[in-house]
């Protein structure tokens, strides 16, 4: 009795060598190696009078708005797509329960979130707060995200309690704005 071995046709043999090429095109990071920028224009609470409608607690309200652009720069960019995550740091606070507004030794509380109705606060996805996560889409992942090279608006939401007895003049704090991908 004679034993057959199959040796692998030709044309099958280079299906899965190409297979395995562009498997290691998505898994080397020098191919993949997109470009992305962020900016602000800030975000201001304009002038707070402590004794406005005192002792009422409402709070003061801004808007804002991160502006994210992302940008293939590989074909391995373009084909599965590029996913960032942003994320902001505490301030001068150093902690997401309240950041804080300085002047001198004094300081106003206030914080940041990704939701209008203020309730999930914008971090880094430590301690209860959350980051946003923004898909650009490629050829072979339609995430639903815009496409790169396009920029998009983050909107940021602030508050800053009532009822916070401060000297006049100007507070302020720095936020560190990352972005992962």
């Amino acid at each position: 009795m004679h034993a057959r071995t199959r040796s692998l046709n030709r044309p099958l043999r280079y299906a899965i060598l190409a297979m395995l090429a562009f498997g290691a095109l998505f898994a080397s990071p020098l191919l993949r190696a997109a470009q992305c920028s962020i900016s602000t224009s800030g975000l201001s609470f304009g002038v707070y009078d402590p004794l406005a409608g005192y002792p009422s607690t409402a709070p003061v309200t801004a808007n804002g708005a991160l502006q994210l652009a992302c940008s293939y720069t590989s074909i391995g960019d373009l084909l599965v797509g590029i996913q960032a995550q942003i994320s902001l740091s505490t301030g001068s606070s150093g902690s997401y329960a309240a950041r804080t507004l300085r002047q001198g030794a004094e300081s106003l509380r206030y914080n940041l979130y990704v939701d209008p109705a203020l309730t999930t606060v914008f971090g880094d996805g430590s301690g209860g707060t959350q980051r946003v996560a923004k898909c650009f889409t490629g050829f072979f992942n339609n995430c639903g995200g815009d496409p790169a090279n396009s920029p998009v608006s983050i909107p940021v939401y602030g508050a800053l309690p009532g009822s916070q007895d401060v000297s006049p003049g100007g507070y302020a704090d720095n936020i560190v704005v990352t972005v992962t991908f």
